[in-house]
């Protein structure tokens, strides 16, 4: 009898279906892989908020000076969260809200603004509490924005910077207001912006079908933009400023980094998967991309959280749904809201209750030395005492052929409750074998099954 080790899981998803860099694996959800401890562990869970009080996507949550967060819908509804989970209605515009943020002036009002079509609307912060006071000023709202499909916002460069087709609007401290603060490619449509050392970072996409997107770097004073690459790939959907400048592009699930002097492909998801302009977030130093559009949508990681740590990919939190909108991170609670074929709400990261954490391997192929197929005999697995309540389960495949079939112990018992070690029976002939292992947790509790995992073939 011989025997395959996976040794470390700690690699990420893999670019490859059969190697990578140590700890790589073909894809996991729900796992924890950034803990000290390198084993296989259940990440925290995603819990329901606002059920019955969220009607639409909400593509825009802006945490706010007030203590609250703002939802900001695809039908124009307007949601407070307050900082106990409490979510309300608070307002009802006309059509899809393409933008939202807050910002101060030099007067030290706090301001929410929003874009519905080819308007800008604000409201004082904390202001009316029956929002009566929306759009109250002289001159508001202000009416001469593109209508294009996002004016995503952000505080870059000492004003409110706001996406608007070929151009960068702007609100100023002293609340002055420019509808084309700068200019990109007359034939680019920009998207998403990001503040990166004092530089206004903008990213665009092509207004036609090109498989090309680009990014450019703008100060206030300059007259143009100061920097301009272009990204091999359909536009930078959604960005963040890490270690490293993330940025997710086009529709097949592309990470990228770019100082805009180089530019690189770091991994993929294998999906046909992007982000939405607010579906983007730091945590603890990693990326957080609310991805959607293949089979794992959910939120993914990506990054490092110390210095000798893999910069890896990995979906953290799983969520079944048709899209999601915007992922927030507000200190105490991360943030995802979607829509699930018509279904809409919010989810938090629960710091009370684990997630079900799934780990596929990837493909492990017979030496070369055997000229026969191999007969896949057990996966060992070896754990920590199993706490009450929870469980594991394993499945294989042989040869890529149909979908996995489970395993089964000793007098055919197919989930492992209890001990230290769990054999799981396969058999079976063939070139190529894969396993997937099911951790099912109990409330706050997570098995754990630690290294090596052991594959059993002869």
């Amino acid at each position: 009898m011989q025997r395959f080790q996976v040794r470390s899981v700690i690699g990420g998803i893999s670019d490859y279906s059969d190697r990578g860099i140590l700890g790589a694996f073909k894809m996991a959800s729900g796992l924890d892989i950034r803990r000290q401890n390198d084993t296989l562990y259940c990440q925290q869970g995603l819990t329901a908020e606002g059920v019955g009080v969220i009607t639409d996507l909400i593509l825009w949550l802006v945490p706010s000076s007030d203590g609250n967060t703002y939802g900001f819908g695809d039908t124009g509804k307007v949601y407070k969260r307050t900082s106990a989970g409490t979510w309300s209605l608070v307002y009802t515009t006309t059509g899809k809200v393409t933008g939202a943020c807050e910002w101060i002036h030099s007067t030290d009002k706090y301001y929410l603004y929003w874009t519905v079509g080819t308007n800008l609307h604000r409201k004082e912060i904390p202001g009316n509490t029956g929002w009566t006071d929306v759009d109250a000023d002289a001159g508001w709202p202000k009416t001469n924005l593109e209508n294009v499909a996002w004016h995503t916002m952000k505080v870059a460069g000492g004003a409110l910077m706001i996406c608007n087709g070929s151009y960068v609007a702007m609100v100023g401290y002293d609340e002055s207001y420019t509808v084309e603060a700068v200019q990109v490619y007359p034939d680019e449509l920009t998207k998403t912006i990001i503040e990166r050392q004092d530089y206004v970072i903008i990213g665009a996409y092509k207004n036609n079908d090109s498989e090309k997107g680009a990014l450019y770097s703008w100060k206030q004073e300059a007259l143009n933009f100061i920097q301009r690459k272009e990204i091999p790939s359909k536009g930078v959907n959604g960005m963040i400023d890490t270690e490293l400048t993330l940025m997710q592009s086009g529709t097949k699930g592309g990470f990228y980094y770019s100082d805009l002097i180089n530019v690189l492909s770091i991994t993929d998801t294998h999906e046909d998967d992007k982000v939405n302009p607010d579906g983007v977030d730091v945590d603890e130093g990693l990326g957080l991309f609310g991805m959607f559009g293949g089979t794992n949508s959910g939120i993914y990681t990506l990054g490092r959280k110390r210095k000798n740590a893999p910069f890896v990919l990995n979906l953290d939190y799983p969520l079944t749904c048709t899209e999601i909108g915007s992922v927030k991170n507000l200190g105490d609670v991360i943030l995802v809201s979607y829509n699930n074929a018509g279904s809409y709400g919010v989810k938090k990261v629960d710091s009370d209750s684990k997630g079900i954490g799934t780990y596929y391997s990837l493909d492990l192929i017979a030496p070369k030395e055997f000229v026969r197929p191999l007969v896949w005999q057990s996966v060992v697995l070896k754990t920590t005492t199993m706490p009450d309540g929870t469980s594991i389960q394993l499945y294989y495949r042989i040869n890529k052929d149909g979908d996995f079939v489970q395993a089964k112990m000793q007098d055919e018992v197919a989930s492992y409750t209890s001990g230290t070690e769990a054999v799981f029976l396969t058999g079976g002939e063939g070139s190529i074998f894969e396993f997937k292992i099911v951790l099912n947790p109990n409330g706050n509790v997570s098995p754990e099954v630690l290294l090596p995992i052991y594959v059993n073939f002869q």
